[in-house]
């Protein structure tokens, strides 16, 4: 949804720099056993990297594999430098950190029904990560316990929502 803004925005000749906070994602073997969302996120590093955007300066954010689940490079992502526009910054713990929350102008927080966020995690899981079905049924509710009420929480403190339909 936040590339799609970013389209708009260009298309209305604003420019938008997107930042996605899964480049913080912890490796998973560095992760501790039953760690909750915000503890796999280098939440520290993401405000220092945004205050530092906000400040004009060039941040090369870390990358993160998805399918590996594991950092590939501490700074190995494309350089970030904001200029002029809207910065906006993506991943389901953008609301969830409040010193990051507080360096924002707008929060906006996309309200996606439950059948459709369920089926891109299991076409994500299923064909991008190669994850068995059942495995990706028991990943998914794992998810369900924590992270879905991490996001709703977070998502009801913003200052905008918008509902997908």
């Amino acid at each position: 949804m936040a590339l799609e803004l970013s389209r708009r925005l260009a298309a209305g000749g604003i420019p938008g720099t997107l930042v996605s906070l899964d480049a913080w994602l912890v490796s998973v073997e560095e992760r501790k056993p039953g760690s909750m969302v915000l503890e796999r996120y280098e939440c520290d590093r993401i405000v220092e990297a945004i205050r530092r955007i906000l400040e004009g300066e060039e941040v090369r954010p870390p990358a993160y594999d998805p399918v590996t689940r594991r950092r590939t490079a501490q700074a190995g992502g494309p350089p970030i430098r904001v200029k002029s526009g809207v910065l906006l910054v993506e991943g389901v713990v953008a609301l969830a950190i409040a010193s990051l929350k507080a360096l924002s102008v707008l929060s906006v927080h996309i309200a996606v029904p439950d059948t459709l966020r369920l089926a891109r995690l299991r076409a994500f899981y299923r064909e991008v990560k190669g994850v068995p079905e059942r495995e990706t049924e028991m990943i998914i509710a794992a998810r369900e316990l924590e992270e879905v009420a991490l996001i709703q929480r977070a998502g009801a403190a913003a200052d905008a929502i918008l509902e997908l339909v």
